[in-house]
């Protein structure tokens, strides 16, 4: 049993963001080393958006049907770099950004969690979630949905604690500003007791004025493309692949070693085959075995302020399973959909088991939880090592770059076409001779 801790007026240490730096660029040199050497897909064309378009049109341009405001910003920032060094400025910053926002998520996690492991689980598989290796790894351009997970677990400890910073609330505020469905993340702020959001809001109505501003522009930016037929909802949907694919793409993903991925496609053209059924019974076991776990604490009898508390619990259920089930029959479940309800899934399981260790009184027990969960995750890590190929197969940038600056010079072209990863989408980026020539 462990009470809220109280909030610390101190200046946040810098030791764990830098061991986080350090963590995730080692990971990225030994998981994905071909992300320093070219561009993954959008983080591509927001570079040469960047390039082409004045600051701040460039921000205020179309990602998908909105605005995906930390991509462009990151975008704009790599520009100031040489072009020949470009995809690798642009993974050193998204690893800085994506390293301060976890170093946030591990802060904020002091009030959800007591163990330091289980909170150094938690913040590590937002880099290495397995369903991250499909597109969304080392990308500025999936940034958003990773900072969805963070931006929920902020606001549910500002639900518990009645506070949040300035900095917390920055990152909630470019959540919303760099993914609409990032708005749900805000809910468990609004949709409560009157009273105690009146108490809340009372002392922050500035930081509500921030982000209703926030997802107004966000608002208006989406009516603006939408008119553009900048994106529009799918025309399949399928409640029984959706529903499946949770089962596959969020719970087996998420907490099954070496899993690995079926492709949505075989729901439909490969018919209900002997490997789909096993994967859908192993998923359901699984998810009926943390909702168990879930259900038998939701009927305990908690003290007030209790760290586990049914509402975090509950939240933490709700609005990613909401979100899954919208965006994967309005749109498609893809495998970048489900990061926020696998971080939360994930989450879920780490603050039950924490519970379950504080109320232990046997430290042999104690430890053997705790090594058995290392052990598990080190596991499902292991085997989910190897990104996508169509994420590290491709050309390198540099010397493609070199190969333009002779064409700019040799064949007096205006510009170049450069190749950029996945190769088998024929991703292009234009590079003007200009730029090239300077």
């Amino acid at each position: 049993m462990r009470i809220l801790p109280k909030l610390s007026r101190r200046i946040p240490r810098v030791g764990p963001f830098v061991a986080f730096l350090s963590s995730f660029l080692a990971l990225v040199v030994l998981k994905i080393p071909t992300s320093f050497s070219n561009f993954w897909a959008e983080d591509g064309t927001f570079y040469q958006q960047a390039l082409t378009e004045a600051f701040p049109r460039d921000i205020f341009s179309s990602g998908g049907g909105y605005i995906i405001f930390i991509s462009r910003v990151i975008a704009r920032i790599v520009t100031l770099g040489p072009i020949s060094y470009a995809p690798f400025i642009n993974e050193i910053v998204v690893t800085v950004v994506l390293s301060f926002f976890v170093f946030r998520l591990y802060s904020n996690l002091n009030f959800l969690i007591k163990s330091r492991v289980f909170k150094l689980i938690a913040s590590i598989s937002v880099f290495l979630l397995p369903i991250n290796n499909f597109d969304v790894i080392a990308s500025s351009g999936g940034l958003h949905f990773q900072l969805i997970f963070i931006s929920l677990v902020i606001v549910l400890v500002a639900r518990e604690t009645g506070q949040i910073s300035l900095i917390d609330l920055a990152i909630i505020s470019i959540a919303i500003l760099s993914d609409p469905l990032a708005l749900i993340s805000v809910t468990p702020l609004i949709l409560r007791n009157r009273h105690d959001a009146i108490k809340f809001w009372k002392s922050k109505l500035s930081s509500l004025v921030f982000l209703g501003i926030s997802a107004l522009i966000q608002f208006i930016m989406v009516m603006k493309f939408h008119s553009q037929d900048s994106r529009t909802i799918g025309d399949t949907h399928s409640i029984i692949k959706t529903t499946y694919l949770f089962l596959d793409r969020v719970i087996g993903s998420t907490f099954i070693p070496h899993w690995g991925r079926v492709s949505s496609d075989n729901l439909l053209a490969g018919g209900i085959s002997s490997q789909l059924i096993v994967r859908a019974l192993i998923g359901i076991t699984t998810f009926i075995v943390i909702s168990l776990f879930t259900i038998v604490h939701l009927r305990k009898k908690l003290p007030i302020k209790e760290m586990h508390s049914k509402e975090t619990i509950s939240w933490l259920i709700v609005l990613p399973v909401l979100y899954w089930l919208t965006v994967g029959y309005l749109f498609n479940p893809e495998p970048r959909y489900a990061i926020f309800p696998g971080l939360s899934f994930l989450l879920i399981s780490l603050i039950l088991l924490d519970h379950l260790s504080c109320n232990e009184r046997s430290a042999l027990k104690i430890n053997l939880l705790t090594l058995l969960v290392v052990v598990f995750s080190v596991l499902i890590w292991i085997f989910s090592a190897s990104p996508s190929d169509r994420r590290i197969i491709g050309p390198e940038w540099h010397v493609q770059i070199l190969k333009g600056e002779l064409e700019c010079n040799q064949l007096n072209q205006e510009s170049v076409m450069v190749r950029i990863l996945p190769v088998d989408d024929d991703w292009k980026v234009e590079i003007s001779c200009d730029y090239l020539n300077h």
